[in-house]
């Protein structure tokens, strides 16, 4: 018997199965995904995802946040028109489908509001997946990588985290490849 989770899982294997890795960026980083899609001729190149615990407002890891960008070609090295940002929260209950629709940085005192924030979900077997998608330019993300103290906020405020230096770490090495580091 199928479950909406299994039928979900093998939904995101055959998506997958167009992509092939990019030799380019291979070697630098084993935290940092690279994924070629030959039929579109595109290349994705996704941050690490690091889980944040939420306490008694989550179920099974709690929420993460990553990031990714998109080249034309078979490169990672880009000028990409921006930088998508998804926080990904599994629990119980919806808890953002209400919420409002904003996702804010808080670095060094700057505060940097992403674009065009939109919100999805689905159920799964026992808990439910919810997703906050939004945009930033590629200045505000190096803005970002960048700071020495970094916060943000999901929502209207459900969902906070001060960003750990292992994060920003991370996520600098992952900005790295934007544009040839320009």
């Amino acid at each position: 018997m199928f479950t909406i989770r299994s039928v979900l899982a093998g939904v995101l294997l055959t998506a997958m199965l167009p992509f092939s890795a990019v030799d380019a960026y291979a070697g630098k980083s084993a935290k940092v995904k690279v994924k070629y899609d030959k039929f579109k001729d595109t290349t994705t190149v996704e941050s690490p995802s690091h889980k944040w615990p939420l306490g008694r407002l989550a179920l099974n890891g709690g929420g993460a946040m990553s990031f990714e960008y998109t080249c034309p070609g078979q490169t990672t090295d880009c000028d990409p028109p921006g930088v998508t940002l998804t926080f990904t929260r599994r629990g119980i209950g919806w808890l953002m489908m209400h919420d409002e629709k904003s996702i804010t940085f808080l670095v060094d005192g700057r505060r940097i509001a992403a674009d065009n924030v939109t919100w999805d979900g689905t159920v799964g077997e026992d808990d439910v997946v919810e997703w906050f998608i939004g945009s930033l330019t590629v200045g505000d993300f190096r803005t970002i990588i960048s700071g020495q103290d970094v916060e943000v906020r999901i929502g209207t405020g459900s969902f906070t985290r001060r960003f750990s230096a292992k994060e920003l770490d991370d996520w600098r090495e992952f900005g790295s490849a934007i544009g040839g580091n320009k």
